[in-house]
């Protein structure tokens, strides 16, 4: 019989190898305590966004309170500001609204979104409050399954 000489620890350390290595080879398995009920995959983890549905300008930096909204399908998203201020929102890349809905403005604040996606979209915009440089926020609807 052929023997290696090994200290005590190099026993130890080779032996928690062992262990370890057994034990990480079983991580992607489930264990079926009854074979004749088939295992069932779960869903992908969700978590709930909530919806926004008003966006306001801020006529001090010429933005939005928003720079990401998320948008629920068949909601009314409307912009808003402060009296006697103006405002003109334009999506140049596809639109998350009803009809291709691309412009809004303080006389036409509002649109419906979408009623169905495939999957999560982002679109840019831009916006301008009162003669202020524009600013481009997103809104990012979809990802319903």
């Amino acid at each position: 019989m052929f023997q290696i000489p090994a200290t005590r620890p190099t026993a130890k350390v080779l032996l928690l190898l062992l262990i370890a290595l057994g034990a990480s080879s079983c991580r992607d398995r489930s264990l079926n305590l009854n074979p004749h009920v088939p295992l069932v995959k779960t869903a992908k983890q969700q978590k709930v966004v909530p919806c926004d549905t008003k966006i306001t300008a801020d006529i001090n930096t010429g933005g939005v309170d928003l720079d990401a909204a998320f948008l629920c399908e068949n909601d009314t998203v409307t912009w808003q500001v402060q009296n006697r201020h103006s405002f003109h929102v334009k999506f140049d890349n596809g639109s998350p609204f009803q009809h291709g809905k691309s412009d809004f403005t303080e006389n036409d604040a509002s649109g419906t979104v979408k009623g169905q996606y495939d999957k999560l979209e982002v679109y840019k915009y831009t916006i301008t409050v009162d003669s202020k440089k524009p600013v481009d926020p997103q809104v990012i609807g979809g990802g319903n399954p």
